[in-house]
């Protein structure tokens, strides 16, 4: 029998009229052969591995997209996804589910920080020891392997009590020569790391699907040239082109990763702040609220792994959309009603209408159940009276009855359509979480050892 080929296989699922069966027939030859799974596992370049194909082609229909699912039902998909898990998933996994653990500690710790002159006695405890056993925890995964995971575990939880019992004997020395000052710029440090960190690999994710390229941009030039270019003009140009739809790059189809990057930059500014100048103003506190919204929002990426939650987040997605649709629907509703509200209490002493943005800010709260008589009743007109509640009435008819009807009957769509293709949708996000690391990590050859534990 002829051994596993990827020129094979690719077209066979990258054509207009994909050949799902030719696809299964090239996969049929690694069935119980460890070698063939080699194969498929990837050898060269993780651009041309089947995994890498089958999350990346672009098929619209949902007869594709089916198709699509039974190739990852396949066993020796299956096989291919556990060892690559085993090899290098779960420990990046873990690497990152720390590190942006430790994340989010330093921002809300920073946000928390009302005054240079204030108390810092919990931000304190909490770092002393949440942070410092989310250290313990990071240096821990440098000797971690699937196989030893259990014990790597057991001297983490060891040496992180041992730590523990040592900062709660000797917590008023160690808070005695700690000043505000230091304590800042040491948390500012650690987001500075972080920031950098995660921006790293950001940045190795989207080259991990065109490094190839980019370092022949410019044949005539050397390669760090070409690679400097790479990460500084085109991965802004493609971002920017993905903000107005004009972007193919696979990396920016996901919401998170456009989220991602921006946020990490703004934990790299705050980080390099706190460092420099640890002071408290309007500026910095906007932007501590802004990203420890966003980056606790994007922490749910890390839930692709979990069982329940890798269909629920894919639903989400599809909800997320629908509501997006609802609002553009409701927008010309949203800014009549703000401009009729705000011209019939233009002369009124009514604050909740007295400019166009609270007027706005008014009505669409009337979109969340939250109705206020009280302006209405100060009409002294009886015509302004009259066409004020047939606003209203018309407003909340419109929103309540209609509108919000329409939008759970578009949600209910969508989860029941969600719900068929749930499990499929998890070893779907399983796989993304796995590609997206290997990506940062780039190809390696498989391991024998991986090989004799894993069995189809």
């Amino acid at each position: 029998m002829k051994s596993f080929d990827i020129e094979e296989f690719r077209p066979a699922i990258r054509r207009d009229e994909m050949n799902v069966d030719n696809a299964k027939k090239e996969l049929d030859k690694c069935v119980n052969d460890m070698n063939e799974i080699k194969r498929v596992y990837g050898e060269k370049t993780l651009s041309n591995t089947a995994l890498f194909h089958l999350l990346h082609c672009r098929k619209s229909s949902k007869d594709d997209m089916e198709k699509i699912y039974t190739l990852f039902k396949h066993p020796v998909i299956r096989t291919v996804i556990q060892l690559k898990w085993e090899e290098f998933g779960k420990k990046m996994y873990l690497q990152q589910a720390l590190a942006y653990s430790l994340l989010l500690m330093c921002v809300t710790q920073s946000a928390t920080l009302k005054s240079i002159d204030g108390s810092f006695e919990i931000q304190l405890c909490v770092w002393l020891f949440m942070g410092v056993g989310l250290l313990i925890a990071l240096c821990g995964m440098l000797l971690f392997t699937y196989e030893k995971q259990f014990t790597v575990f057991a001297v983490v939880f060891v040496a992180s009590i041992g730590i523990w019992f040592d900062f709660y004997y000797w917590y008023d020395n160690i808070a005695h020569h700690i000043t505000l000052h230091l304590f800042i710029r040491w948390n500012g440090f650690v987001l500075l790391c972080l920031g950098l960190y995660f921006l790293q690999i950001e940045i190795l994710e989207f080259l991990g699907e065109s490094y190839v390229d980019a370092s022949n941009l410019f044949e005539s030039l050397p390669e760090w040239i070409n690679m400097t270019y790479f990460y500084i003009v085109n991965f802004s140009k493609q971002y920017l082109l993905k903000v107005i739809g004009r972007s193919e790059v696979v990396y920016f189809e996901s919401y998170i990763n456009l989220l991602q990057m921006p946020s990490f930059i703004g934990v790299t500014v705050l980080g390099c702040w706190q460092l420099i100048s640890p002071t408290f103003n309007d500026t910095s506190q906007i932007l501590n609220i802004t990203l420890t919204f966003f980056l606790w929002a994007l922490s749910i990426q890390y839930l692709e792994v979990n069982e329940t939650a890798g269909f629920l987040i894919p639903m989400m997605r599809g909800m997320f959309d629908e509501v997006i649709n609802f609002l553009i629907f409701y927008a010309p509703f949203q800014f009549g009603y703000s401009f009729a509200y705000f011209v019939l209490f233009q002369n009124t002493s009514v604050e909740k209408y007295s400019t166009l943005p609270q007027s706005f800010t008014t009505t669409f709260l009337v979109l969340l159940g939250q109705i206020d008589l009280e302006p209405f009743e100060s009409l002294e007109s009886n015509t302004l009276y009259v066409i004020g509640y047939a606003l209203l009435a018309s407003n909340g008819f419109i929103v309540i009855v209609l509108q919000l009807n329409i939008l759970v009957a578009m949600m209910t769509n969508s989860i029941d359509e969600n719900k068929s293709k749930a499990k499929r949708q998890a070893l779907l996000s399983f796989a993304l979480c796995i590609m997206r690391s290997e990506k940062t990590r780039g190809l390696k050859p498989l391991s024998m050892g991986s090989t004799e534990s894993t069995s189809l």
